[in-house]
């Protein structure tokens, strides 16, 4: 269950996918702005993506690797996880920060999101970023998901978004 996009090739992550995931994963600019903001061990690298693999199993959606299409490497993630405070589904998205800048976080959600129009009955999709990521609300916003207020998660406060289907 593969997407392709001009640039990107998302799939289900790999065993083969740990080094480069725990790489990008020990980037405190990256961190700053996922769960609970901290660098992760390679346990709970293992956990993250048993959790992804997971979230495939018991809900039919989760989070894809986000590669580029030519070189196969590596770049982040995309996808879906299940929320049980909002009882939906959250849209998630992380680019390695060697790659910002260059509309991959874009191009991979919008291409997830045309894959949920397309194979799941959800009503909406809900997105949750910190206050201070500037360029992921701006993102979020391209793909015209409204500001819904805060909530508190991770012992943070989030900005709340959804989009309706």
């Amino acid at each position: 269950m593969n997407i392709v996009t001009n640039r990107l090739i998302l799939r289900k992550f790999s065993d083969k996918d740990y080094d480069n995931y725990f790489k990008i994963l020990q980037n405190r600019n990256i961190t700053k702005y996922l769960g609970n903001r901290k660098a992760k061990n390679k346990k709970e690298i293992l956990d993250i993506l048993l959790y992804f693999k997971n979230n495939w199993v018991n809900y039919n959606y989760g989070v894809w690797a986000v590669t580029k299409k030519y070189t196969g490497e590596l770049i982040g993630q995309c996808g879906y996880l299940y929320v049980e405070k909002s009882n939906c589904p959250e849209l998630l998205y992380m680019i390695d920060e060697k790659y910002w800048g260059n509309g991959y976080a874009f191009e991979a959600a919008s291409a997830v999101l045309d894959f949920a129009r397309e194979n799941y009955k959800w009503k909406k999709v809900i997105a949750m970023i910190y206050p201070e990521n500037i360029q992921s609300q701006r993102i979020i916003q391209k793909l015209k998901f409204e500001y819904i207020g805060t909530i508190d998660l991770y012992e943070n406060r989030l900005n709340l978004y959804s989009l309706s289907f």
